[in-house]
């Protein structure tokens, strides 16, 4: 009697042993995952990069389990649009991406300068063109856009030149700009990056990679996902592919304004130096909104915003108007401009 105790001992260590394996090994349940607090939001630089497994819903999750695995959540008051457009950024995201090291660059993405207001709602820039949003009292915590990557056109972009297009917080009322987006020139092909300006580079990621044709979600936001964060996301919907990561904890962007951008980068932090504009053709925006502060959710339109055209002693590019409820508008490339770089 006495051995068969020590069994009946043993089998019960071992059953609770297999039993806290299986509950640790498996997914959490909505319950679990929303006890996981944006302190510990995981994200696809860290040794904890969760992926979703096969069967997962992302359209009836919880916040938490959203968070859990490194995707996006649906901005409050959404109308059926925005909604529509998170869902279907959903359905794409299938395969995270995780510990993959960002490259960095010698390019800069850099704020507005030398403005020169040629009509009361439309703006000219050396260097932007696109959307941005400001006058709103609370600032911007997130900002948010799919676009097409457009294939640049070889026979009319010199391989000196730049083109990239990225969503970001800032840059307009003051030089602290954080922002994401693809790179579509000769020199640097197709790339997602992000950039803290003026604190860093651009830095590249090297997968997933972005192709000409495809459709891209790309979110920038401050304090939202991770208290005092700067974080940024990317999602390849033509393969898949995303990416999401807490960048720094260190730098703190100028709120003012919300942006939607095609841009000539620059080459120095010193001065106002820049490559020229790779032609483009054009860039196909949609899904284009922002998150205040007070938690208020709008497209473009629904902020007070300004159209943006690049110009240097020519027109180098232009946004059409605002189409979907102020969601979607087309960029177009016009010519490259001056080279500034050596």
């Amino acid at each position: 009697m006495q051995s068969l105790g020590r069994l009946h001992w043993k089998f019960i260590v071992v059953l609770t042993l297999l039993s806290s394996f299986i509950l640790l090994s498996a997914p959490p349940t909505p319950i679990q995952a929303a006890e996981h607090s944006n302190a510990n939001y995981s994200n696809s630089s860290g040794t904890h990069c969760p992926s979703p497994p096969s069967n997962f819903d992302p359209l009836h999750a919880s916040a938490g389990e959203l968070r859990y695995y490194g995707l996006p959540l649906l901005p409050p008051d959404s109308d059926a649009t925005a909604t529509a457009q998170w869902a279907n950024a959903l359905r794409h995201a299938k395969h995270r991406v995780c510990n993959v090291r960002p490259i960095k660059t010698n390019r800069y993405s850099q704020p507005i300068s030398s403005l020169h207001q040629a009509h009361p709602q439309t703006t000219t820039s050396p260097i932007w063109s696109g959307y941005f949003a400001s006058g709103d009292p609370h600032g911007f915590e997130e900002v948010q856009a799919f676009w097409v990557v457009p294939t640049y056109n070889s026979q009319k972009s010199p391989s000196y030149s730049r083109a990239v297009s990225w969503v970001g917080i800032g840059g307009w009322f003051g030089n602290n700009l954080l922002q994401a987006g693809t790179s579509e020139d000769p020199t640097d092909g197709y790339n997602f990056w992000w950039e803290e300006y003026p604190k860093n580079y651009e830095f590249f990621i090297p997968w997933p990679n972005p192709e000409p044709g495809d459709t891209v979600t790309v979110l920038v936001d401050y304090n939202y996902v991770a208290p005092d964060g700067d974080h940024v996301y990317f999602e390849d919907q033509n393969d898949g592919g995303y990416y999401d990561n807490v960048i720094d904890y260190n730098f703190v962007p100028n709120e003012q304004s919300a942006d939607w951008i095609d841009e000539r980068s620059g080459c120095s932090l010193s001065s106002h130096d820049y490559y020229s504009l790779s032609d483009f053709q054009s860039v196909q925006w949609s899904n284009a909104s922002a998150i205040d502060n007070a938690s208020i959710s709008h497209s473009i339109s629904g902020f007070s915003n300004t159209q943006l055209t690049m110009y240097s002693g020519s027109t180098l590019a232009y946004p059409n108007a605002l189409t979907q409820n102020g969601y979607a508008f087309k960029d177009n490339w016009q010519a490259n401009g001056p080279h500034q770089c050596t």
